[in-house]
């Protein structure tokens, strides 16, 4: 059986990688992370948190509460709230493909636009929630 969780992160970088408004703000081929780096390139995602947990009532399934983000340079937060609305659209409610699992839902949940500490970069913080149950 293959992991739910990593699944579904590769259902999600795929999804963004593919949307060609996303790519219009973060290259081709697309700066989306799974990690931080040292010194990256501006604008870019991070497909960050993610915390499991049982679905009851569904054989196998799993509820997934994941993270993505975006920063961005731009002088203000036009491009973080850009990112926000194409993060969204690119995930709510698509019926993703996972590798050895079925995706249930995927539902935005709440989002938060963040002026980080330096002062000069800006954060989109998305969170979403997914189910997932194993393909039999």
């Amino acid at each position: 059986m293959s992991n739910a969780s990593l699944a579904l992160q590769q259902a999600v970088y795929d999804a963004l990688a593919q949307s060609l408004p996303l790519q219009n703000l973060i290259g081709n081929p697309p700066r989306i992370y799974d990690h931080h780096k040292q010194e990256p390139i501006f604008p870019y995602v991070v497909i960050g948190e993610a915390r499991l947990s049982d679905y009851p009532g569904l054989a196998g399934g799993l509820e997934h509460d994941l993270r993505v983000h975006a920063f961005s340079l731009y002088g203000g937060q036009r491009e973080a709230k850009e990112f926000h609305g194409l993060i969204r659209e690119a995930l709510h409610d698509q019926a993703l493909m996972l590798a050895g699992h079925r995706l249930v839902n995927l539902r935005f949940v709440f989002g938060d636009i963040l002026r980080l500490r330096d002062g000069e970069s800006w954060q989109a913080v998305l969170r979403f929630r997914a189910v997932t149950q194993p393909l039999a």
